[in-house]
């Protein structure tokens, strides 16, 4: 493979890389409200921010290692949280969200979605 290839995938992963690491924090925003674990809605919260740190970790660990590779199989597998958490997430709070939080509610999705979708268009 040429080093502009190479060079390419490892700029794309890196962005993807550096999306879903940002994506991660928002684990961190959902468990310094300190959620209630002995209410349903508190082990909602507590289940939910672990389960988008873990995908965000494996997300990464994708992006450093078999995409940056060029392993076809981890293109899809960066996409397709995008698809099936990122999109459907951020239409959930386009509807519910209050129209004063909007703005900061979708700024970071739609920052990291960019930075993703970006990043996956020069990797590929």
């Amino acid at each position: 493979m040429n080093s502009s290839a190479d060079a390419r995938r490892r700029i794309g992963s890196t962005l993807v890389a550096v999306s879903y690491a940002l994506s991660g924090l928002a684990a961190c925003a959902i468990l310094s409200t300190h959620p209630d674990a002995n209410a349903r809605e508190g082990r909602h919260l507590i289940a939910g921010a672990l389960a988008i740190a873990s995908l965000a970790l494996v997300e990464v660990l994708i992006a450093f290692i078999p995409l940056r590779r060029g392993e076809r199989w981890a293109f899809w597998a960066a996409a397709i949280p995008m698809l099936s958490l990122v999109i459907p997430v951020m239409l959930v709070d386009a509807v519910h969200v209050p129209r004063a939080h909007l703005a900061a509610t979708m700024a970071p999705f739609i920052a990291g979605l960019m930075l993703s979708f970006w990043g996956l268009l020069i990797a590929r």
